[in-house]
């Protein structure tokens, strides 16, 4: 039951961090990146958080992995990772995410 909580928790808090990473708003991630990268990495995060609140893993760990790819100082793209890297049973790799 904590577990299960503890992950509704993780879920709410990402949902706030995707809204505000889609909101329009500028996201720091240095100087060198242009508004197509940016919404490159903005849009693989995405697509997985909307895999990730679906229970697909495996693909929301690839969308956040591309975008962490695209743009290695995004932020939300991170943070995704650690929370499907958690949901994964992967608690050390979460962390370094995180």
């Amino acid at each position: 039951m904590i577990v299960s909580f503890k992950y509704f928790l993780v879920f709410i808090v990402f949902g706030l961090l995707t809204a505000c990473a889609g909101s329009g708003r500028p996201v720091a991630v240095g100087s060198n990146a242009s508004s197509a990268v940016v919404d490159r990495a903005r849009a693989h995060t995405n697509l997985g958080a909307a895999y990730f609140q679906k229970n697909k893993l495996e693909i929301a760990l690839d969308e956040f992995s591309q975008a962490a790819e695209i743009l290695p100082t995004y932020a939300p793209a991170f943070n995704g990772l650690g929370l499907v890297r958690a949901a994964l049973g992967q608690h050390e790799e979460a962390e370094k995410n995180f």
